[in-house]
């Protein structure tokens, strides 16, 4: 007797099932969807795993986005690492290499592009809605200047262009720099000064954020950051909505010896007047590893954000 599981014309049923679920779900997660009116928030900028633990990676090492919050977070590893994410936020790509392997100081490389649609920042855009592509570059440098602290300097280039609105466009350097003290192998502190020089061209809002973790048993640790953000200028065509707000997230991360991470958090965008979940999920074998987070709003503005992530790490 023929197995039914086996007969053509059941494996062609179950084919077409599959693509036909895919087809349903796959513009669903893909779905541009950005924060409608806080997409300037910085935590939109990182990678899977600094979104689903809400930006509190300013001591906890994330390799990518520890070189988008606190390089010199990454100084207390030796490895090679290159990552890439994509998120829905604002259609957000990064890309990066890190190096603490080659030379007794690490380093790292930042690419970053967004595309900002007329109707995702109504809040920080300042002069009306626009259509603008931004785009930066960033050379990290860092390393440990004792065996618990560490320092780290960021230069970066970044540009804008508004379609529509040539007196927007623009193009600026600007700077980072950080510390991260390790109180012992559990508990680690952050912080850094994002954009120090200040942006006469509108492009970079300035952070002042720190943070810390503590590993609560093997595998379970909790993290925590707050922010306080300026405009780049007096006059900003792009900015914070109230800069007299802070930002504040408290999350977690469980990592299985079998490779499985989940993380979540809760985030206090004071200054987009917004409350956010995220949730996050990752998987490392053999130093390739993949994550995902999901991040949707539980005040302000409704809106789901998916967040990729896959990387190596030698």
């Amino acid at each position: 007797m023929n197995n039914i599981f086996t007969h053509p014309s059941f494996q062609k049923s179950i084919l077409f099932q599959r693509i036909a679920l895919v087809s349903v779900l796959l513009p669903l997660l893909l779905q541009a969807t950005p924060p409608t009116n806080f997409s300037g928030d910085p935590v939109f900028f990182l990678g899977p795993i600094g979104q689903s633990l809400g930006g509190s990676v300013y001591s906890h090492k994330s390799l990518h986005d520890n070189l988008l919050v606190n390089p010199s977070a990454g100084s207390f590893g030796t490895e090679y690492a290159a990552e890439g994410s994509f998120s829905t936020a604002a259609k957000t790509i990064g890309l990066s290499v890190f190096d603490t392997k080659s030379t007794t100081y690490g380093g790292g490389l930042t690419y970053l592009r967004r595309e900002v649609g007329s109707g995702d920042a109504k809040e920080p855009l300042k002069a009306g809605n626009l259509n603008q592509t931004y785009q930066s570059f960033g050379l990290s440098l860092f390393g440990k200047l004792h065996e618990s602290f560490a320092v780290g300097v960021t230069g970066r280039y970044s540009m804008r262009d508004a379609t529509g609105a040539a007196d927007a466009n623009g193009k600026s350097w600007n700077g980072d720099v950080s510390a991260t003290f390790r109180v012992n192998d559990k508990i680690g502190i952050g912080a850094s000064y994002k954009n120090l020089f200040g942006d006469s061209k509108d492009i970079e809002i300035g952070v002042i954020g720190g943070g810390a973790h503590v590993e609560i048993v093997p595998g379970l640790i909790a993290v925590g950051s707050i922010e306080k953000y300026t405009n780049p200028s007096d006059t900003p065509k792009y900015g914070v909505p109230d800069e007299d707000k802070i930002s504040w997230s408290l999350g977690g991360q469980y990592s299985h010896p079998s490779g499985v991470s989940v993380r979540g958090s809760f985030r206090e965008a004071g200054p987009w007047d917004s409350q956010l979940m995220f949730a996050g999920v990752g998987y490392v074998d053999k130093g390739f590893h993949v994550n995902y987070a999901f991040g949707t709003a539980t005040k302000g503005d409704s809106f789901n954000v998916h967040t990729f992530g896959l990387g190596a790490t030698f």
